[in-house]
Protein backbone atom coordinates (compact mmCIF):
# COMPACT_ATOMS: atom_id res chain seq x y z
CA UNK A 1 0.00 0.00 0.00
CA UNK A 2 2.79 2.51 0.60
CA UNK A 3 4.24 2.01 -2.36
CA UNK A 4 0.96 2.93 -4.11
CA UNK A 5 0.70 5.82 -2.16
CA UNK A 6 4.54 6.60 -3.36
CA UNK A 7 3.46 6.20 -7.00
CA UNK A 8 0.57 8.16 -6.56
CA UNK A 9 2.16 11.35 -4.96
CA UNK A 10 4.90 11.55 -7.38
CA UNK A 11 2.32 11.16 -10.34
CA UNK A 12 1.33 14.55 -8.51
CA UNK A 13 4.85 15.67 -7.68
CA UNK A 14 6.06 15.69 -11.50
CA UNK A 15 3.07 17.10 -13.02
CA UNK A 16 1.55 13.54 -14.48
CA UNK A 17 -1.48 14.20 -12.47
CA UNK A 18 -2.46 17.76 -13.97
CA UNK A 19 -1.56 17.48 -16.93
CA UNK A 20 -4.22 14.36 -17.16
CA UNK A 21 -6.34 16.63 -15.49
CA UNK A 22 -5.75 19.64 -17.90
CA UNK A 23 -6.40 16.89 -21.20
CA UNK A 24 -9.68 15.53 -19.36
CA UNK A 25 -11.39 19.68 -19.23
CA UNK A 26 -10.21 19.64 -22.94
CA UNK A 27 -12.23 16.56 -23.45
CA UNK A 28 -15.27 17.87 -21.73
CA UNK A 29 -14.90 15.62 -18.60
CA UNK A 30 -16.14 12.33 -20.10
CA UNK A 31 -14.37 10.30 -16.79
CA UNK A 32 -16.33 12.65 -14.56
CA UNK A 33 -19.74 12.00 -16.74
CA UNK A 34 -18.72 7.69 -16.25
CA UNK A 35 -17.77 7.72 -12.86
CA UNK A 36 -21.35 9.95 -11.88
CA UNK A 37 -22.94 7.34 -14.38
CA UNK A 38 -21.69 4.23 -12.32
CA UNK A 39 -22.29 6.23 -9.39
CA UNK A 40 -26.19 7.05 -9.90
CA UNK A 41 -26.51 3.82 -12.21
CA UNK A 42 -28.06 0.91 -11.57
CA UNK A 43 -26.53 -2.39 -10.63
CA UNK A 44 -26.66 -6.18 -11.17
CA UNK A 45 -27.61 -6.60 -7.54
CA UNK A 46 -29.97 -3.79 -7.56
CA UNK A 47 -31.57 -5.18 -11.09
CA UNK A 48 -31.73 -8.39 -9.74
CA UNK A 49 -33.98 -7.20 -6.82
CA UNK A 50 -36.40 -5.39 -8.69
CA UNK A 51 -36.99 -8.67 -11.16
CA UNK A 52 -37.52 -10.85 -7.75
CA UNK A 53 -40.12 -7.75 -6.66
CA UNK A 54 -41.85 -7.76 -9.83
CA UNK A 55 -42.10 -11.43 -9.75
CA UNK A 56 -43.86 -11.31 -6.39
CA UNK A 57 -46.27 -8.28 -7.56
CA UNK A 58 -44.32 -5.88 -5.47
CA UNK A 59 -43.19 -2.26 -6.73
CA UNK A 60 -39.68 -2.06 -8.37
CA UNK A 61 -36.81 0.28 -6.69
CA UNK A 62 -34.77 0.43 -3.55
CA UNK A 63 -36.02 2.51 -0.56
CA UNK A 64 -33.44 4.97 -1.51
CA UNK A 65 -34.36 4.62 -5.47
CA UNK A 66 -31.24 3.25 -6.76
CA UNK A 67 -32.81 0.66 -8.72
CA UNK A 68 -34.88 2.86 -11.04
CA UNK A 69 -33.58 3.58 -14.19
CA UNK A 70 -31.31 6.34 -14.27
CA UNK A 71 -30.71 9.16 -17.03
CA UNK A 72 -27.25 9.55 -16.60
CA UNK A 73 -26.38 6.00 -17.72
CA UNK A 74 -28.61 6.38 -20.69
CA UNK A 75 -27.11 9.58 -21.29
CA UNK A 76 -23.66 7.89 -21.65
CA UNK A 77 -24.70 5.21 -23.56
CA UNK A 78 -26.09 7.40 -26.26
CA UNK A 79 -22.79 9.38 -26.18
CA UNK A 80 -20.60 6.11 -26.27
CA UNK A 81 -23.17 5.69 -29.76
CA UNK A 82 -22.75 9.15 -30.73
CA UNK A 83 -26.36 9.96 -29.92
CA UNK A 84 -27.46 12.98 -27.71
CA UNK A 85 -31.10 12.21 -25.73
CA UNK A 86 -32.78 14.80 -24.13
Amino acid sequence: MAESFRKVFDDIRNGGFAKRFQEEARNGYPMLEFARAMIHGGSPITEAEDRIRLLHGRPTGSPCGMGQIDTARSRLAGQRKGINPP
